[in-house]
């Protein structure tokens, strides 16, 4: 056991007798308290000239003395920072207690109870010093914790200047490869057409191909904006209930339009009454199409490929492009896994054959709160399989709570109620003017009856959010008659950790009238 330190006491007592009876008292012997020397002066400014200095120390200070009180000279005696300071006085009441006690005193002893029970006095001394040694410690932890909290704000900025720094060059070298691309089909077109000179049937064919891929990569391009931007929550998400034989009709006509005229045995194959979906409808085709085409690419034409569509039962629809892969193209047999948490691009930079396309179409479906997965060397034929959530809003806002728990554990959320004044329908327009004031993280339900919204997102300051639904109201409603105004009702706010035990039931009943049939 280590040994108890020597302890200097400092005494400040305008009566010397009264010095005297508590040095003597201090001088028991306490294996608690191994006092080294007791420094007694009658007045406080020469006990401040004489403080002893890097030696553990306890001062008691007279609280009644008659050029100036113990209070008057406790912040100074505290500013020198030797020790814990003890106030002593003959009597004393509550308020006078609790004056010196919020000044900074360590206790307050009455003298009479001291001097006819030294033991006590020896007891409050070692307390004393205990309650000091601590302070001490959670002041340097505090401190410490200052030091690393300042490295990291310093670290974390420095991220996000290169996180600015990274976007900027995204947008940079997008644009710059903009230029060059439509510099490249506007002269293959010119050629092919004949205004350079005459062009033979080969050549006419090399430079549709040369064009193809010209708008191709001008594709490329935008879905690796869009997925960078989706990554840095820049991007728009308009999700709404939408049925799956919309979304393949759209997308087989995008297919046609990019195959142009090129033969490829594709069908789209969605079993019937299958529920609606939620989802953007624009995202989800894009990332359809991108496997389509992936596929087209795998295949090189030699096989069918199939856009099927199914309900397992368990509050997702699945979409599933599957086709033969051709033989050259086996040694780039690819598994496209789903991790646990976030958007990982590292899963997708290691995978032969995915390139930005399928990069792009991970985004798009985790950004729908759906998943990715795919075939793997084992399987007999090449697949790729999404899911999208039924328009079901307690499935879909429990995906969305998963979804902002795994990638921002420590965010807050707020959730609101949004009608208009005069109880009129919300119109997808309206929609829109709301969704400009969310990022891709945040969540917006339609009322099964059309004239509110459920909003739920990452904000710390939802008094914030609120002026922002205003003002993109405002703009897109500049003229509107004043039953048409916004009426934002506040449901509550939650750390992303707390929200499945403390916001369900409150979330359930705003649900309640959200139900779809669809």
């Amino acid at each position: 056991m280590p040994e108890t330190p020597k302890t200097t006491i400092v005494l400040i007592d305008d009566d010397p007798s009264q010095l005297r009876l508590i040095e003597h008292h201090l001088k028991s012997s306490d294996p608690m308290l191994r006092i080294d020397r007791v420094l007694s002066y009658t007045d406080a400014a020469s006990a401040m000239a004489e403080l002893p200095v890097n030696e553990p120390t306890v001062i008691l200070c007279d609280y009644d003395m008659p050029n100036g009180s113990g209070l008057m000279w406790l912040p100074e005696l505290l500013k020198a920072d030797v020790g814990p300071v003890v106030m002593i006085t003959a009597t004393a009441d509550e308020k006078t207690i609790a004056t010196a006690f919020r000044a900074g005193a360590s206790d307050f002893l009455i003298k009479s109870e001291v001097l006819s029970r030294p033991a006590e006095l020896r007891r409050a001394l070692v307390n004393a010093l205990r309650r000091d040694k601590l302070n001490r410690r959670n002041k340097e932890t505090a401190r410490e914790l200052q030091r690393v909290n300042q490295q990291h704000e310093i670290r974390n900025e420095q991220l996000r200047e290169m996180t600015k720094t990274a976007y900027r060059f995204i947008d940079d070298v997008a644009h710059d490869f903009r230029t060059p691309l439509t510099v490249i089909q506007e002269f293959t077109s010119i050629i092919k057409d004949g205004l350079g000179g005459e062009v033979n049937e080969a050549q006419s064919e090399y430079l549709g191909q040369i064009n193809s891929g010209a708008r191709e990569l001008n594709r490329i391009i935008d879905d690796f904006l869009d997925a960078s931007k989706l990554r840095a929550e820049k991007l728009t998400v308009q999700r709404r209930y939408t049925l799956i034989e919309d979304l393949f009709v759209n997308t087989h006509s995008l297919v046609d339009q990019r195959l142009d005229g090129k033969r490829a045995d594709i069908r789209f194959q969605p079993d019937p009454n299958l529920p609606a979906v939620f989802c953007d409808p624009n995202l989800i085709n894009r990332a359809i199409l991108n496997l389509v085409m992936h596929a087209v690419k795998e295949s090189n034409n030699t096989g069918r490929i199939e856009v099927t569509a199914s309900n397992p039962g368990n509050g997702d629809v699945t979409v599933t492009v599957s086709w033969d892969e051709c033989p050259e193209n086996n040694s780039n047999h690819h598994s496209f896994t789903n991790p646990a948490r976030g958007v990982d691009d590292s899963v997708l930079s290691h995978i032969n054959g995915l390139g930005l396309a399928l990069n792009a179409v991970r985004s798009f479906i985790w950004s729908n709160f759906g998943e990715v997965v795919s075939s793997d060397a084992s399987d007999t034929q090449c697949w790729v399989r999404l899911t999208l959530p039924t328009a079901d809003p307690q499935h879909i806002l429990q995906k969305y709570i998963r979804r902002v728990v795994d990638a921002a554990p420590d965010a807050g959320l707020a959730a609101f109620q949004i009608t208009t004044v005069g109880g009129n329908n919300v119109t997808d327009p309206m929609v829109r003017a709301i969704t400009k004031s969310c990022n891709s993280m945040d969540l917006l339900l339609p009322a099964a009856d059309g004239k509110s919204l459920f909003v739920i997102g990452l904000s710390n300051r939802p008094d914030d959010w609120v002026e922002r639904m205003n003002e993109c109201w405002t703009m897109a409603y500049p003229d509107d008659s004043a039953i048409n105004r916004l009426k934002i009702s506040w449901l509550g706010s939650w750390p992303a950790q707390q929200l499945p035990e403390s916001c369900f039931p409150l979330i359930e009943r705003s649900l309640s009238n959200l139900r779809q049939s669809a």
